[in-house]
């Protein structure tokens, strides 16, 4: 091989690994639209579908206020006194532009392009 050609492939490589670099930034901690029902609703959604289950019981977060969303298990049964499951915590960020869910428990990110996000600013 000639060292032309390696110096291409060199140069190469570099330049299609920056091109990417815009989806590699780091994620960022969002908020949706205080009162927009829509987002809510389609946040709602992709909740069901992550945990498979309908009707959520969603803990105290507002996610117009506050990244940190949780959501309650379902609660024992009659024959059951105590239970030792946990809420299921997602974190709504902006990655590479787009909003989504990061669960916490499973480090999967859930995209909601069809949710607009802002950045939280703390």
């Amino acid at each position: 091989m000639s060292r032309a050609f390696v110096l291409c492939v060199i140069v190469g490589l570099g330049l299609s690994g920056l091109s990417g670099c815009h989806l590699m930034s780091a994620p960022r901690a969002a908020l949706i639209g205080s009162g927009d029902r829509q987002a809510e609703g389609r946040l709602r959604a992709a909740l069901e579908k992550e945990l498979g289950r309908s009707p959520l019981d969603l803990g105290p977060s507002d996610p117009s206020r506050g990244s940190v969303i949780t959501v309650l298990p379902v609660p024992p049964g009659p024959l059951e006194d105590r239970s030792l499951v946990l809420p299921s915590v997602f974190h709504l960020q902006i990655r590479g532009g787009v909003c989504g869910l990061l669960r916490e428990e499973t480090g999967a990110f859930i995209s909601l392009s069809d949710v607009r996000c802002v950045a939280f600013r703390d």
